[in-house]
């Protein structure tokens, strides 16, 4: 995820990242949770650099565990999310303590 974003960042020529900027396979791949159903997610996904910038540690870690709110912790789902495999999902948890 890190990779996909610092490579979004280089190849924006603004201050916002659109989903143009993201793979196709993220693209299509992402999901929503409304009402305990996993939907497709809206595509127009935009994101701002702020001025003073950011950590992509901890823009990834605040990810992850939005994830984990929107999925009532459950750890499929939100890696279906982020689109991860569940495995790559695991290894983030760990990577930021966020393991129970």
């Amino acid at each position: 995820m890190q990779n996909v974003i610092e490579r979004a960042v280089i190849l924006c020529k603004s201050n916002v990242i659109t989903s143009d900027h993201l793979p196709t396979t993220i693209v299509r791949g992402a999901q929503v949770i409304s009402k305990d159903k996993v939907q497709p997610a809206d595509k127009s996904v935009s994101f701002d650099i702020p001025p003073h910038g950011l950590s992509l540690d901890d823009l990834e870690k605040q990810l992850v565990t939005q994830a984990l709110e929107k999925s009532k912790n459950n750890k499929s789902k939100a890696a279906k999310l982020l689109g991860l495999t569940r495995g790559t999902f695991r290894y983030r948890l760990q990577k930021y303590g966020l393991v129970n």
